[in-house]
């Protein structure tokens, strides 16, 4: 049974890896990011780097930090600024100041008592002319002969010890008049005049569907001396919302900014507060320039903003009846800067900024200082990000992509994608990073898409998962990284993984390349032309720095055997699977695999070299046939070093 499980294993081997990286590959020639996949080799030659494997740098346009744009000085007048101790506010238009008595009125002196008011008294005494009681005196009698409060007289009152004399048409006081029909309590009440129910609605009258959630209502409206930006911007964002502010300061000329201080946006409960705006250049659906400074955010979670700069805002607005969709906006730039969320999951961030979002034109969008707190997850509580960047890409194509939940559009053009610094700890301890992602795709050049992948400084810490493993072995943190190139021909259907290597520093690294035909670039027609994908090449080769040599002495320690001993079994358990075929046109590969079992070489490969393309859905027939068939149709090929 060891013998027949170890035949198929060769041949199971090749198989596996002719379809180990297509997925990848193909991601990653159209600018996609690549599914998880096997693991890579240097460009070209499918081996790892023979120590700490790395391949060869490749060119790197986004090799350093884009450059920041410095984000404008806010300007803000001096009159926005608090003023200096004990001194007055500046006096409003008309001579008032903010909170204070209208100008053209005379102001009493606080220092005087208070001028009588007309009439002989002063502020909070009775008036003069008219007699005032004397709170000493019971109240004189009122006109009629009642006292203040007191039944009037020149009318009979009645006697509270009687009972209450019948009324006039024979009712006794509180109870039902005579002479009118009484109504049956059984029966439902009549209808009122006009058709209507006691307690029902009024005809007539239209009555709101309580079903219905309530119309917005309409905001205040503003002031009359309102500048014209201020209520172009108001326009802007609807009637719905409220837009308030403390003070507002024209443009000294035509087309300058205008300054506004203490500014409240709302709609419903949502509500935002601006300590500054500066807004220049706003028309009809346009905004050119709005710098606002010091913004909180209320609701759930309540948000503050330091600073957000808007810059070549326009707004497409759609016909009726149509939602609004992401192509409908552009703008040039959008910075926030110093922006905190609390809540259950607080968040910080140092910057967002996103330029070019435009419908049809590639746009950029990067974030720098992330820092999120995950208390209630579990598995990790805190995610620090030092910096993410995306060029190139139709940003509202891939918004509206994932609203309708479909796959996002390929490129034209040439785009990439940049992570920095990418850190997660639980409870103060670092479980694992990233110190830099690169994934960049050329615009597609006579036919031709190329695509590379770079992750380096993998950091994996002690994860619970993970630590008896790695205790149990010797490790106590795995560092490493993950390099992929891949060429697609769309017109000849061809994809060339060039190399795919995964590599841990000081334990091994694992290469591959593959190379096919009858690829569609595709993925919704990918599965139904399975059966036109063939095999033209491929090349696996494993470099060992400590893994296997690790296995084996932790094997040695719990059979209690000598670690040589374990080496000579699996070469013997080698040259038993393949029995007399590995003394025919198998041999050389049955050497070079008992040298590396034997720990006589370090680096061992597989290469397939068929004679011509190989179908692969005649795969696993060839490879149930064993390594003979394996390396008469595949051109099977083992070497070590």
């Amino acid at each position: 049974m060891t013998r027949d499980v170890t035949r198929r294993a060769m041949g199971v081997a090749a198989a596996g890896l002719v379809a180990a990286g297509l997925g990848a590959g193909l991601a990653l020639a159209q600018g996609k990011s690549p599914l998880v996949g096997p693991p890579a080799a240097p460009p070209g030659s499918g081996k790892p780097a023979p120590s700490a494997p790395a391949p060869a740098p490749l060119p790197d346009k986004f090799s350093g930090a884009p450059p920041a744009t410095p984000a404008p000085p806010a300007i803000v007048p001096d009159k926005f600024a608090a003023p200096p101790p004990g001194s007055a506010p500046a006096p409003q238009a008309g001579g008032t100041a903010p909170g204070g008595p209208e100008a053209g009125k005379l102001q009493p002196d606080a220092s005087q008592p208070p001028a009588p008011q007309a009439g002989g008294a002063a502020p909070g005494v009775p008036q003069t002319g008219k007699p005032q009681p004397d709170p000493s005196q019971p109240p004189a009698p009122q006109a009629g002969g009642a006292t203040p409060g007191g039944p009037q007289t020149g009318k009979p009152q009645p006697d509270a010890s009687q009972p209450p004399v019948p009324q006039a048409g024979g009712a006794a006081p509180g109870g039902p008049q005579t002479g009118k029909p009484r109504p049956d309590a059984s029966q439902p009440p009549a209808p009122q005049a006009g058709g209507t129910a006691p307690g029902g609605p009024q005809t007539g009258k239209r009555q709101p569907d309580a079903s219905q959630p309530p119309a917005p209502r309409a905001a205040a409206p503003l002031p009359a001396d309102a500048p014209d930006a201020v209520r172009r911007l108001h326009a802007m964002l609807g009637a719905e919302v409220s837009l308030t502010y403390r003070e507002a300061i024209p443009p000294a000329e035509a087309g300058g900014p205008t300054r506004l201080a203490g500014v409240t946006l709302s709609r419903g409960d949502a509500r935002v507060e601006v300590e500054e705006m500066l807004l220049e250049g706003v028309a009809e659906d346009r905004v050119g320039r709005l710098v606002a400074t010091g913004l909180t955010l209320a609701g759930s979670p309540p948000a503050m903003l330091g600073r957000l700069t808007l810059e070549g805002f326009r707004l497409r607005r759609p016909a009726p009846g149509v939602s609004l969709a992401p192509g409908d906006l552009g703008l040039d730039r959008l910075v926030l800067e110093a922006l905190a969320v609390q809540g259950e999951i607080p968040v910080s961030l140092e910057e967002l900024r996103l330029e070019g979002w435009a419908e049809g034109r590639p746009g950029r969008f990067s974030l720098a200082g992330l820092d999120v707190l995950t208390p209630t997850a579990g598995v990790v509580d805190r995610v620090r990000l030092g910096r993410l960047a995306l060029d190139g890409y139709d940003l509202p194509a891939i918004l509206q992509a994932a609203i309708d939940r479909r796959p996002p559009p390929t490129p034209a053009n040439a785009v990439a994608m940049e992570l920095d610094d990418l850190a997660v700890s639980l409870g103060g301890q670092r479980l694992g990073g990233l110190g830099s992602f690169r994934l960049s795709a050329d615009a597609p050049d006579a036919g031709v898409q190329a695509g590379r992948l770079a992750l380096r400084d993998i950091t994996l810490g002690e994860i619970p998962a993970m630590t008896p493993w790695m205790r149990r072995f010797g490790a106590t943190e795995i560092q490493g990284e993950i390099v992929l190139e891949a060429r697609l021909e769309p017109a000849a259907e061809r994809l060339d993984l060039t190399s795919f290597t995964i590599a841990a520093r000081g334990i091994g690294g694992l290469g591959l390349s593959v190379q096919m035909d009858g690829v569609n670039p595709d993925p919704a027609r990918m599965a139904e032309n399975a059966e036109r994908l063939r095999l033209l090449g491929a090349r696996l080769s494993y470099l060992d720095q400590s893994l296997y040599a690790r296995l084996l002495a932790d094997q040695a320690r719990r059979q209690r055997v000598p670690e040589a001993r374990l080496r000579e079994q699996y070469a013997n358990m080698a040259a038993q699977a393949l029995g007399p075929e590995g003394r025919g046109a198998l041999a050389p590969s049955l050497e070079a695999a008992q040298r590396f079992l034997r720990g006589q070489a370090q680096e061992v490969e597989l290469v397939l070299r068929p004679p011509g393309p190989v179908p692969l859905t005649e795969m696993q027939a060839i490879t149930a046939q064993g390594p003979a068939a394996v390396q008469q149709r595949l051109g099977l090929l083992v070497t070590a070093r």
